[in-house]
């Protein structure tokens, strides 16, 4: 059943009265206009068209996923950061306010590295972090980094959009975790050659591999984001380490 652009976005105003309240017009208003391609201003000027079947049902979709929880990202399919119109699909994490103060801490250290410095997003999921310091640094090396190949896909697919990019590559992390853990006695010209990174960086995983990491960083930083609860966990076991390699 078509339906006036008008009417469907009171329609969906009023199912997402319940859960979002005064946000409700501006969530509808932001869903019409991705199941139409449609700007705001656009929809506007439009409220008296009728829109397609095809496209009151893809909104009607969006408004019914949005009342049962899904994150907005996830619906749209895109969101944005630093900058940047990211890809999003739920095999990636939504960047959020910590991954912006890990980003910047990144950005801030790297602008005051040697020259050429490379940078490791690993678990880059979106590649939000990754991607933001390419266009922030511009001589940084950046690999991004996932065991996931969903979520490679995805940091791929916009590393492929990214003009002038200083990426210089998207790895399976899984690879390069097994190649480590196998071949330790063996990798020293490798980690010296090929797994030499200045700043890596980790976003929040279940397995947390700090010490693996702290091998790969070459008189650099290892910057991490962990989940809420971990950072006392996590802050302790790189003391751990640092006195086993190195002493008090």
């Amino acid at each position: 059943m078509v339906k006036k652009y008008a009417e469907l976005y009171l329609d969906a105003r009023r199912a997402l009265l319940p859960t979002e309240g005064q946000f409700a017009s501006n969530v509808a208003r932001e869903l019409i206009c991705a199941a139409s391609g449609k700007t705001a201003e656009q929809l506007i000027s439009d409220r008296d068209l009728y829109a397609s079947e095809e496209i009151c049902e893809l909104a009607q979709s969006f408004v019914r996923r949005r009342v049962a929880g899904e994150p907005m990202p996830y619906i749209l399919g895109e969101w944005d950061f630093y900058g940047m119109t990211l890809t999003v699909t739920p095999d990636v994490l939504i960047p959020r306010d910590d991954t912006m103060a890990v980003t910047e801490l990144a950005i801030k250290k790297a602008l005051f590295l040697e020259q050429n410095p490379r940078i490791l997003d690993l678990c880059t999921g979106s590649g939000c972090i990754g991607l933001a310091i390419a266009r922030r640094v511009k001589d940084a090396r950046v690999t991004l980094g996932d065991v996931s190949p969903a979520a490679l896909r995805v940091a791929r697919q916009k590393q492929r959009e990214t003009i002038d990019s200083a990426l210089d590559e998207c790895i399976d992390a899984g690879v390069m975790w097994e190649f480590l853990t196998n071949n330790r006695d063996e990798v020293a010209e490798i980690l010296l050659d090929e797994w030499n990174w200045n700043i890596a960086i980790k976003v929040a995983a279940e397995e947390v591999r700090e010490k693996t990491l702290c091998e790969l960083v070459h008189n650099g930083y290892l910057t991490v984001e962990q989940a809420a609860g971990f950072a006392g966990v996590t802050k302790q076991k790189l003391l751990d380490w640092t006195r086993q390699y190195y002493g008090n």
